[in-house]
């Protein structure tokens, strides 16, 4: 079974997909809770393993992939300046969404 929902990540809708154990294992593999696919603008999360640092870790893959820094060679150094900015102008959003995909993981109507 799989729960599914858009959210609006700067500006872009990103689809979060909340899947069972089995249907998460069986599409993405059993070594990960989550992932994030930047091409398909999809986030799919392991319900069984769902944690907000899971949540918050693929939601800074998104704000990077929305970041629009694909075509460019970025240093260690600004790659970590990236991020820096990203936690910074977004720290409130990545906590609204975490708490949003939370509660979304007990609507069986999602």
């Amino acid at each position: 079974m799989s729960n599914h929902f858009k959210l609006s990540i700067k500006g872009s809708d990103w689809t979060i997909r909340l899947l069972t154990g089995p249907a998460y294992n069986k599409k993405y593999g059993a070594d990960s809770g989550a992932i994030t696919l930047p091409g398909s603008k999809t986030i799919a999360f392991n319900k069984s393993m769902l944690h907000p640092g899971y949540i918050r870790h693929e939601l800074l893959h998104a704000l990077f992939e929305e970041s629009n820094t694909e075509s460019a060679t970025l240093t260690p150094i600004q790659v970590e300046e990236v991020c820096a900015s990203i936690i910074q102008n977004h720290w409130h959003n990545i906590n609204m969404w975490t708490e949003y995909i939370i509660d979304q993981s007990y609507n069986k109507e999602v």
